[in-house]
C-alpha cells in the first residue's frame, strides 16, 4: 500500500450490485439464477478436527473484541501439507499451471528500506521474485529468483494472466519504485520463466503516449483478456492502461488522474469486467493514526470522504481507440472504512457484482493496536443499491 506505516491488514469487505453500469459478467458464474443469496451462501461444516479453531461469529467475520483480544487465525480441517522456509514475503503473489502440467508459486519480497527496517534480520541472499515449483504440494523447491528491475521488489502488482501465460509486475520498490514493467512468459515452463520485456512505460520511450505524470509502480492487474494491464501508482495520483498486445512491447496507452476522477485521496488495486469495457479503481481514504490522519469521518453522514470505488468506463482502451481515454460513470463512497485496497468483480447467475476491499477497515490504522476496530460484509442487491454521485 501507499501509505508506508502499515501496522496492520483488516479487510472490510462491501458486496454491491453492479445495476445499469454495463460492463460483461466477470470471473465466476453460476449455472441457475436465483432471486436468493441464501442459495449461494457456504454451509457450516458439520465437525472440526481435534485441535481446530473454528469461526465463533458469522461466516467470515472476525468481531472486534476477539481481535483486540489477541486474533490468532480461525482453522477448520485444515492441515499443513509442507513448509518451505525462504527469506520473507511481501504483498503479492501468483500461482501458474504450464502446459507440462507443472505448478509455480511466485511471491513478492521486499529489502529493507526506511520504513520496512529490521536491523535484526539477515540481508537477503537471494533478492527477487523466488520462483517455486509446487507441483507436488508434499515437496516445494525452490528453483531460482527472477531480479530484473520491477521483480526486486513488485510491492501490489505480482500477477499471472492465465489465457497467456504471462507473469507481469510493475516497479514497487518501498512502494513507488518507477515506470518500469517486468513480463515473463511461463506458459512452458513455469520453473523457468523467459523474460519477455523490462520496461520503463509512460515515459515517451515505450512508443505509448506520455501522461503528465508517469507511472510509479505499486498496484496492477490484468484485464481479463491479458491484452492489457492496469497500474493503479498512489504516488503519482494516477491510474494507467499499458498495452500487452506485443508482450516484448509494453506501452502507456491511456491514464486517467485522481482529479479526473473527482477525488483528492490517492489510487490503490483494481479489476475490470469480463468484457474489458469496465473498470473498477479505488480510491485510498483517511487511513488513521497510523498513517499520519485524523480518525475517518465514519458516521458523519454529511461527509463525502474521499474513501470509495469509481466506475470507470474502459471501452476505448478495450478496442484500441486512437488516443484512448477512460471515463468515470459513477462514484461510489464507502465511509464505513478508510483505506480502499481493490475491488473483485464476478457474476451470479448472469448478474454482475462487486466486492470492495478495503485495508484499513472501519477505523483505520490506529498506531500501538494490530487491528482495526470491527470488518463487515453487508450484502446489497438492487433494493439497496449504493447510492452514486
Amino acid at each position: 500500500m501507499q501509505l508506508q506505516m502499515r501496522v496492520a491488514i483488516a479487510l472490510s469487505l462491501g458486496l454491491f450490485v453492479l445495476t445499469g453500469c454495463g460492463g460483461g459478467s466477470d470471473d465466476t458464474a453460476a449455472t441457475t439464477s436465483t432471486g436468493s443469496v441464501a442459495n449461494y451462501v457456504v454451509p457450516r461444516v458439520p465437525g472440526c478436527a481435534s485441535g481446530d479453531t473454528p469461526e465463533t461469529a458469522l461466516q467470515g467475520q472476525v468481531p472486534a473484541a476477539l481481535r483486540q483480544a489477541g486474533f490468532g487465525g480461525f482453522n477448520c480441517n485444515l492441515k499443513l501439507v509442507s513448509q518451505l522456509q525462504g527469506e520473507g514475503a511481501s504483498w503479492s503473489a501468483a500461482t501458474y499451471s504450464d502446459r507440462k502440467g507443472q505448478t509455480c508459486f511466485y511471491h513478492a519480497t521486499m529489502g529493507a528500506t526506511p520504513v520496512f527496517n529490521n536491523p535484526a534480520a539477515p540481508a537477503r541472499v537471494n533478492p527477487g521474485v523466488p520462483v517455486i515449483d509446487i507441483t507436488n504440494p508434499a515437496r516445494p523447491v525452490r528453483v531460482s529468483s527472477l531480479t530484473s528491475t520491477a521483480m526486486i521488489d513488485p510491492w501490489e502488482s505480482l500477477r499471472v494472466n492465465d489465457a497467456r501465460g504471462i507473469l507481469a509486475t510493475d516497479n514497487g520498490l518501498a512502494g513507488a519504485g518507477g515506470p518500469e514493467m517486468d513480463l515473463y512468459d511461463v506458459s512452458a515452463d513455469c520453473t523457468r520463466p523467459q523474460l519477455l520485456a523490462s520496461i520503463a512505460v509512460g515515459t515517451g520511450t515505450d512508443g505509448g503516449i506520455t501522461p503528465g505524470t508517469q507511472p510509479l509502480g505499486h498496484e496492477g492487474g490484468f484485464s481479463p483478456d491479458s491484452f492489457t494491464y492496469y497500474i493503479g501508482s498512489p504516488t503519482a495520483k494516477s491510474y494507467y492502461a499499458v498495452d500487452l498486445m506485443i508482450p516484448t512491447r509494453p506501452k502507456v496507452i491511456s491514464a486517467i488522474s485522481m482529479s479526473d476522477l473527482g477525488f483528492g485521496s490517492n489510487p490503490h488495486g483494481l479489476s475490470v469486467s469480463r468484457d474489458g469495457t469496465r473498470a473498477y479503481f479505488v480510491a485510498i481514504g483517511n487511513g488513521g493514526a497510523a498513517a499520519g490522519s485524523g480518525a475517518p469521518p465514519l458516521n458523519n453522514m454529511n461527509s463525502n470522504g474521499d474513501n470509495g470505488f469509481f466506475v470507470v468506463d474502459t471501452s476505448e482502451v478495450q478496442n484500441r481507440l486512437p488516443n484512448a481515454q477512460m471515463h468515470r460513470i459513477s462514484t461510489v463512497p464507502v465511509r464505513d472504512g478508510s483505506i480502499a485496497q481493490h475491488t473483485i468483480s464476478f457474476s451470479v447467475g448472469g448478474k454482475p457484482y462487486l466486492v470492495e476491499v478495503d485495508e484499513g477497515g472501519s477505523g483505520g490504522l490506529p498506531n500501538g493496536t494490530t487491528a482495526s476496530s470491527r470488518e463487515r460484509l453487508p450484502i446489497c442487491h438492487s433494493s439497496c443499491r449504493p447510492r452514486t454521485e
